[in-house]
């Protein structure tokens, strides 16, 4: 009898052939496969997308070429191999360069469904980090590609790929598969997470993150998951205004860093505070 190689051996080869059926099936195209689960990009031209966004977490998978993506002035370089998350309701700036050698851009976006993580976290109530300060950062992204996520990521796209039409009920077992592998991260939109009287811990917890960001209620409600008006009318619910609670974050900083001794000036800018005077 034949021993099974260990999945650290056979993951990325079993990741690679996946990707291989996938380029076979439609090359130089790109399908919606299933639109609430999976989307494949598989191209021969570079393409430029600004403020492109999911209304669900994406994790991005790339085989071919190389894929940089850009928010608020930062932005990060990924290659083949590499694996990102992209969160919900974020517009980020996009460019897929195929590979100088093949000509080939390949990747794919495995979808997460709210419906799908909750699901999951009915299962594991463990599972999924609050959304933070990491949703603003695409440095932060990345995504270890280990033997396990590899090998679960095959799967979806096997069935994708799979000549006769995998039920939804399997594709979607195997997209939670791809999910619990990534239970630490921030998959599941703040506003399912929050209990009642927790939207202000949740919105200082953003803010005091980066005060030198031009904050707006927009911005912050998109990042939790939730309306505008909802997210003004649970703060309100907690007595708690969004102006007020962002000057006075901005005004303890300032304070603390006056006390370490920089100028006026430099704390101002610091926590995002337009003039100095404020300061006085």
């Amino acid at each position: 009898m034949t021993a099974t190689a260990p999945v650290a051996d056979r993951a990325p080869a079993l990741l690679s052939t996946a990707f291989g059926r996938l380029i076979a099936a439609h090359p130089f195209d790109v399908l919606h496969d299933h639109p609430e689960r999976f989307t494949r990009y598989i191209i021969r031209r570079r393409e430029a997308a600004r403020a492109y966004q999911t209304d669900v977490p994406a994790l991005a998978i790339l085989s071919s070429g190389q894929k940089e993506i850009g928010l608020s002035g930062r932005s990060v370089a990924r290659g083949p191999g590499t694996m990102t998350l992209i969160p919900a309701n974020t517009a980020i700036d996009v460019v897929n360069e195929p590979d100088a050698r093949t000509g080939v851009y390949a990747a794919a976006l495995i979808l997460f469904p709210l419906p799908l993580l909750q699901r999951v976290r009915l299962l594991h109530p463990t599972a999924f980090a609050p959304i933070g300060l990491e949703t603003l950062d695409p440095r932060r992204w990345d995504v270890p590609s280990t033997p396990l996520l590899q090998e679960a990521v095959a799967r979806v796209l096997d069935a994708v790929a799979a000549p006769e039409s995998v039920p939804a009920e399997i594709l979607d077992h195997r997209v939670m598969e791809v999910a619990l592998l990534l239970a630490d991260k921030p998959l599941l939109p703040a506003r399912a997470l929050l209990r009642d009287g927790q939207t202000g811990a949740a919105v200082t917890s953003l803010l005091s993150g980066d005060l030198s960001r031009p904050w707006t209620a927009a911005h912050l409600a998109r990042l939790i998951g939730m309306s505008e008006a909802t997210l003004r009318r649970r703060l309100a619910a907690e007595g708690i205004g969004l102006r007020k609670l962002l000057t006075g974050l901005r005004r303890d900083q300032a304070a603390r860093l006056l006390a370490d001794g920089l100028s006026a000036a430099d704390a101002a800018a610091a926590v995002g505070l337009a003039r100095s005077p404020l300061l006085t």
